[in-house]
């Protein structure tokens, strides 16, 4: 099903010297068909579950996939923020309902 997409994960889990478990790629998967279905997503789980190393290989898929221009994504960059360092408002954008005036946040 995902043919170019699963040929790419596994050369970038080799570029990193990962392990190509089962469940492992299942979450790399995962996390794409989530990320193209949802505005914004959370990456949660126990310490040393992997969390960074999927995120890291799902970037290199990505971003090697838009250069080869084989696969219909993008150059991808991950920016990590604290999201308890800034209020919503300052983040996500807001309304005035006073002026009618809108103030946008810091994410597109």
């Amino acid at each position: 099903q995902y043919g170019k997409l699963m040929d790419m994960i596994l050369e970038k889990i080799a570029a990193r010297n990962l392990q190509p478990e089962k469940n492992f790629i299942g979450k790399i998967i995962e996390l794409y068909e989530m990320i193209i279905v949802r505005h914004g997503l959370m990456v949660v789980g126990l310490p040393y579950s992997g969390k960074s190393s999927i995120l890291m290989v799902l970037q290199d898929t990505l971003t090697a996939l838009a250069e080869s221009k084989d696969y219909p994504e993008k150059k991808t960059l991950i920016h990590t923020i604290n999201p308890k360092s800034i209020s919503m408002n300052r983040l996500y954008g807001n309304f005035d309902p006073l002026t009618h005036e809108w103030t946008d946040g810091i994410l597109p």
